[in-house]
């Protein structure tokens, strides 16, 4: 760090991903789905949170961002897994969740907060999937 000034900016940041990489995991909540996929749920403000539940083992994962850019978001992720499934059961819940075509990600209504709980998304995706 001595020989490249910049080097603390890049090891200070580092590490507080990696702080946040290790909370996601902690507090996360493990099932296995009714099909036997590993399902991973949390609550966080981190970004990468799909992908650090990805990282311990997760074939499924369930997040809400409880401020993300200012509203409450979900996103349902699954890792080279279809979760499109469950969107004609949360639309029915609350109208407006949708993703791309590729069926692997997608959220809840964009631009405003979401009504459902995290377990009541987590218990739709578990049965469903």
């Amino acid at each position: 760090v001595e020989d490249w000034p910049e080097g603390y900016h890049y090891a200070e940041a580092k590490a507080e991903h990696n702080r946040l990489v290790k909370a996601a995991v902690e507090e996360a909540r493990w099932a296995i789905t009714s099909s036997g996929l590993r399902m991973a749920s949390v609550e966080s403000r981190f970004i990468g949170a799909v992908g650090a539940l990805y990282g311990a083992g997760a074939q499924v994962a369930v997040v809400l961002n409880p401020d993300y850019e200012g509203v409450r978001k979900f996103t349902v992720a699954g890792n080279g897994v279809r979760v499109d499934v469950v969107l004609s059961e949360l639309n029915a819940r609350e109208p407006g969740w949708g993703g791309p075509g590729t069926g692997t990600i997608m959220g809840s209504p964009r631009g405003k907060d979401s009504i459902l709980s995290l377990e009541e998304v987590t218990e739709v995706v578990r049965r469903s999937l």
